[in-house]
């Protein structure tokens, strides 16, 4: 969930108390959901169909000009596959 991820995000800080966002995405066969973090809470969250981009890169670009972002140095991203 993205929950999960935003506190997963928050390990990626290290003491680092300015909590700049970070970007955090779920990333399914069929849809991937992408929001901002500041490692407590998330925010502008969007689901992007994954046929309409060839590749991640592609997608989390879009996603970041969607909600007019670009300035982001840590991620945290789940990708389904099989186990």
């Amino acid at each position: 969930s993205m929950s999960c991820l935003s506190s997963a995000l928050s390990s990626l800080y290290n003491g680092d108390m300015t909590r700049t966002l970070g970007l955090i995405a779920d990333i399914g066969a069929t849809n991937a959901r992408f929001a901002l973090s500041d490692g407590r809470d998330y925010r502008d969250d969007r689901v992007l169909k994954c046929a309409d981009y060839p590749d991640l890169a592609q997608a989390a670009r879009a996603y970041m000009a969607m909600v007019g972002q670009n300035d982001v140095k840590r991620g945290a991203f789940a990708v389904a596959g099989p186990v």
